[in-house]
């Protein structure tokens, strides 16, 4: 962006929600110089002073200064690591000729009707991969819990609720 006759990086951020009718709603678009952990709490108290209310979950990646921040600011909100962010965590570790396996694998978890399904198929997929993709399944291990928080809501909300990708192509009322 241009600041005082210059241009600057800047970071643009999109935060939406979805009303009490079920559409989605563009609640800033703020920009920053970074998303440092200091620039989410800002964020945050900014939007609750603007009237934003009743916030019971949010969906992001895993950027720790983000999630310090849900928490503080949004207690008692569940936390729903993006499933598509997790996704590309998980085969940022997997060796290539096993990318195919633990992307397909992904999915059926994903896919599951229930939480419970959910684990059974990661433990099967985490043994399946356990010596092929080692530092794959401890991603998968340690951040399976956040990617299928989405399952404790009704599941009319889940296939929106469960990644960012809403957030990324967002269309006005839809």
């Amino acid at each position: 962006m241009r600041e005082q006759q210059r241009v600057v990086t800047k970071a643009a951020l999109l935060v939406s929600g979805i009303n009490a009718e079920g559409y989605r709603e563009v609640l800033g678009i703020p920009m920053g110089d970074s998303e440092s952990e200091g620039f989410w709490p800002d964020l945050f108290n900014g939007l609750r002073q603007r009237g934003l209310e009743g916030v019971t979950f949010v969906v992001s990646d895993e950027h720790k200064g983000l999630v310090n921040a849900i928490q503080r600011c949004f207690q008692g909100a569940i936390w729903q690591r993006c499933q598509v962010h997790f996704l590309r965590n998980v085969l940022t570790h997997t060796p290539a000729r096993h990318k195919t396996a633990m992307t397909e694998g992904l999915k059926r978890i994903f896919r599951a009707q229930t939480a419970q399904e959910a684990r059974q198929k990661a433990h099967a997929l985490m043994e399946e991969m356990e010596n092929a993709a080692p530092k794959a399944v401890a991603c998968l291990e340690e951040g399976l819990e956040d990617a299928l928080a989405v399952m404790a809501l009704p599941e009319k909300y889940c296939r929106r609720l469960k990644s960012t990708n809403m957030q990324e192509r967002h269309r006005p009322n839809g």
